[in-house]
């Protein structure tokens, strides 16, 4: 999976009097998407249309959607969430708004141009790898603390949080295809999970 490793990019493209405007946001929720919306509308008031379209992952499940905001059916949406489920990009909001210039391009025309419009920022813009992370809690015996804190350095494991009172608990954060690796470390040094 991958996401853009940029913000708020934006992309014109005016074709036969119409003119689209790409905007893709980077989402973490349907609320984050809806606040998304909510001010492309804002910024755009007057648009003929508003395509959205959004891929985010949800307590590890894809949660999609599209529509074509009144364009003809499969002509807006659609196009543009093939090209994200094809690159295998999360996490990503899209908006394309369109102003009517008066000439009709046609379901071809349609698909070309709300493609276009997203393909020109997908080729200009970088992704990246699309890390997962995942919470732990554990409790640390005070003899290990050495080993334990050189071993989630040496592997990059964030440590969040440090409580130092009866017990020495840390909250640590690993990336997903970390986890056996931290799990079988954990086992065989005996420390003990509180949650996950």
């Amino acid at each position: 999976m991958k996401i853009f490793e940029k913000d708020n990019i934006e992309n014109n493209l005016e074709i036969n009097k119409s003119k689209f405007i790409c905007i893709v946001k980077k989402i973490n929720s349907k609320e984050d998407f809806d606040i998304f919306i909510e001010n492309v509308k804002k910024k755009y008031p007057k648009a003929t249309h508003y395509v959205p379209v959004y891929r985010f992952i949800d307590n590890g499940k894809i949660v999609y959607y599209f529509s074509d905001d009144g364009e003809p059916s499969k002509t807006a949406g659609f196009p543009v969430y093939n090209i994200i489920e094809k690159n295998d990009i999360i996490n990503i909001g899209v908006c394309i708004v369109r102003y009517f210039g008066g000439i009709k391009l046609g379901t071809g025309g349609l698909v070309k141009a709300y493609s276009k419009v997203f393909l020109n920022i997908l080729q200009n813009n970088k992704l990246k790898e699309f890390k997962v992370y995942k919470k732990y809690e554990i409790i640390i015996d005070i003899k290990l603390i050495n080993v334990v804190n050189y071993f989630l350095n040496k592997n990059e494991i964030k440590i969040l949080e440090k409580y130092f009172g009866e017990d020495v608990i840390y909250k640590i954060e690993v990336n997903e295809k970390d986890e056996n690796l931290l799990l079988n470390f954990i086992k065989n040094n005996e420390i003990e999970i509180i949650k996950n």
